[in-house]
């Protein structure tokens, strides 16, 4: 993109919602970020918004809303994590997929979050070791989902 990482064209216009994500703790993840000076959802948000089908209502350092299931958040929009899983996350390598060394029916009709994992990509710690951002964006995910809970 010209500005940020805003997605190319090509991907952007087949994309179901765009997120953003800035993870700067490895113990919490935003829910909405400051991008260019206004309010745009995480990519976290966006992933939750796609796993339980509704648009989430935020309550600014309180809580999102999902449909009926809810999730606490801090004055900061941030959702506290508290599992940080760190078990083998599946991935499939981008390039291979173009290229054809990938079966592309791994990926049909799934959720793809498309994340840089080379070896300039930054990392923050775990008690459990070094991550990197991408890969602890997904963590985040997995356990942010699992704290969804009824109101």
């Amino acid at each position: 993109g010209r500005a940020g990482w805003i997605p190319v064209p090509e991907l952007a216009k087949a994309a179901a919602d765009i997120g953003f994500v800035d993870i700067t703790s490895p113990d919490r993840v935003p829910v909405i970020e400051n991008y260019q000076g206004r309010p745009v959802k995480s990519l976290t948000l966006v992933a939750l918004e796609m796993a339980t089908g509704v648009r989430a209502h935020v309550v600014s350092g309180e809580r999102v809303i999902l449909g009926k299931r809810q999730i606490r958040i801090d004055e900061d929009n941030q959702i506290r994590l508290t599992r940080l899983d760190t078990r083998e996350l599946p991935n499939v390598s981008f390039s291979a997929l173009l290229e054809g060394k990938v079966d592309a029916r791994q990926v049909r009709d799934k959720v793809v979050v498309i994340g840089y994992d080379g070896s300039k990509m930054h990392a923050l710690t775990l008690p459990t070791g070094p991550i990197k951002a991408h890969r602890l964006f997904y963590v985040g995910l997995l356990d942010a989902f699992g704290q969804l809970a009824a109101p």
